[in-house]
């Protein structure tokens, strides 16, 4: 029998009645996916926790007996017509198209994810932004690392790991299953190659930005110096005389005190000149 449950107390109280063991619960805050086949013990079982997308959603849970398949949150299994017609050919046709419908339906969230994931890349590359390249960066990582676990799941199954998926009944629909998730992975892959590549644009872009402060900051620095040089020039001049002119005769000449300052400031217009053709100033 398929039984699908909206609530996931109802949902464990019926695994619990079948004899399932595993700490369901546990398995709805995982934040990676899980898949394990119980041989140990009767009746023998599989326990999934798939991650959905919009995160939004709560994880996938799939327990599968042999006679029994329990899903939490609902989904769309195949039509009836497909069953009848398994049950020709196998005893696990319940179970079997019950795998299959479930990751069927959670590759097509992941391709959605995935398109709206390409979305973002596409608007950063038109819109360079450091920090949003970064969060699009971990996000694409993050969802790589999902695709590339229900590979290995998918791929388990087709290597005939698990009897209580008989993936032999539909062959056709597993190859195309396993190559959509491979495609998806290999695109991620790719995806992560343009991050990679707006990163470095990025990086460039930091660059410039930072090599334009830096000129900005030097260009101060060489006006600030060249000022404090040129205001350093009357100091030198009157240390050497010092404050106290009544000891000092030689500004008590005729004209001498107009000359002292005539000169300082020809001495300063020079040092103005000089810097302005270093361009300093």
């Amino acid at each position: 029998m398929i039984y699908t449950f909206e609530s996931f107390e109802e949902f464990q109280a019926k695994a619990a009645g079948l004899g399932i063991k595993s700490d369901l619960a546990a398995l709805t805050k995982l934040s990676i996916l899980f898949f394990e086949y119980y041989t140990d013990q009767e009746p023998n079982y599989i326990v999934m926790s798939l991650l959905n997308y919009p995160r939004e959603k709560p994880n996938t849970l799939l327990v599968i007996t042999r006679d029994n398949s329990l899903i939490y949150p609902k989904v769309q299994i195949e039509n009836d017509a497909m069953l009848a017609e398994l049950r020709k050919k196998t005893m696990y046709a319940e179970s079997t198209l019950v795998g299959y419908s479930v990751l069927k339906q959670i590759l097509g969230n992941y391709l959605a994810k995935f398109e709206e994931i390409t979305k973002m890349i596409d608007e950063l590359d038109e819109r360079l932004e450091f920090d949003k390249v970064e969060l699009v960066s971990r996000e694409l990582k993050r969802f790589r690392d999902k695709v590339d676990d229900l590979l290995q799941i998918i791929l388990r199954i087709e290597e005939k790991e698990v009897k209580l998926v008989d993936n032999r009944v539909l062959a056709y629909e597993f190859d195309i299953l396993i190559a959509k998730t491979r495609l998806l992975a290999d695109r991620c892959r790719s995806k992560m190659e343009e991050i990679n590549v707006l990163r470095d644009k990025c990086d460039v872009i930091e660059a410039k930005i930072l090599n334009k402060r830096l000129e900005k900051l030097t260009d101060i620095m060489k006006k600030l110096t060249a000022f404090t040089v040129i205001m350093m020039i009357p100091n030198i001049i009157s240390s050497h005389f010092g404050m106290n002119f009544k000891y000092m005769p030689e500004l008590s000449m005729l004209d001498a005190y107009p000359v002292v300052i005539a000169v300082t400031l020809l001495i300063m217009g020079g040092a103005v000149l000089l810097f302005k053709k270093w361009e300093w100033l």
